[in-house]
């Protein structure tokens, strides 16, 4: 079997599944309910394309265009996320101010923690900057993945409706999130010597089942938030938004 046509055919394919989740998104006018996520999806489609053809003519700089737009990448992956914590939460305040600490937090550490594996790292600056770049990459991906994990478990808890886009889209982000730690985990530890097209096939087919994730959800004309048979879950998020003011209010 040729891997190199097996990759770059679920390569195009997840591509081609964005680019659908950007026109539905302008059919359904996602720009205005989910402004960063349209960004991200634009953003993702231009750049797989524009690697796609780099990667015809040289891998190497391929390979430069990759890494050089990885922190663009994961910014905008961020940004998301805290999008869809914001949108869920809408109408409770202090638990959209609670998340927004948790995303700072978050941020803070992860950026400490790659600018100490930079200075850390072995070898010289080149060197360095690319072990900075794939601590960061993985880190984003286990950050985001246990960010959005917490926010399918509240939702089950709140009585939020699974029907919801956000939830959806969240559900997507995650699913690609586990393959992606999941594959490079297996990699690092005692698979090194694993294919590199195989990790990437892999990898690809993850982005692609999240991304025919939000298709689903996109297709859908519901943007209902919460669910109105679960009275005493939505109550409970309430009492929790009311304990949170009173915290705030004797601070």
């Amino acid at each position: 079997m040729n891997l190199n046509f097996v990759f770059k055919s679920v390569w195009v394919f997840a591509t081609m599944l964005q680019a659908c989740v950007l026109v539905l998104g302008v059919r359904r006018r996602l720009h205005r309910e989910l402004p960063w996520f349209f960004v991200y999806t634009l953003w993702e489609v231009l750049r797989s394309t524009t690697e796609f053809v780099m990667l015809r003519y040289s891998y190497s700089a391929a390979s430069y265009f990759f890494w050089e737009t990885e922190v663009v990448d994961a910014l905008l992956t961020i940004a998301v996320v805290r999008e869809l914590y914001e949108k869920t939460f809408a109408g409770y305040e202090s638990l959209r101010g609670l998340s927004q600490t948790v995303f700072l937090s978050s941020l803070g550490a992860l950026s400490i923690f790659c600018a100490l594996t930079d200075y850390l790292a072995p070898g010289n600056a080149i060197g360095r900057l690319m072990t900075t770049l794939i601590v960061m990459e993985r880190s984003v991906a286990v950050l985001i993945g246990g960010l959005l994990v917490g926010l399918l478990l509240l939702a089950r808890w709140t009585g939020i409706s699974w029907r919801n886009r956000t939830v959806g889209f969240a559900l997507g982000f995650v699913i690609y999130s586990l393959v992606y730690a999941t594959a490079a985990t297996v990699r690092a530890v005692g698979f090194s010597s694993v294919d590199q097209l195989v990790y990437s096939i892999v990898n690809s087919a993850g982005y692609a089942v999240g991304v025919g994730i939000w298709i689903v959800y996109a297709i859908r004309r519901t943007a209902e938030v919460r669910v109105e048979n679960n009275e005493g879950e939505t109550a409970l998020l309430q009492r929790w938004n009311q304990s949170m003011e009173a915290v705030i209010q004797t601070k």
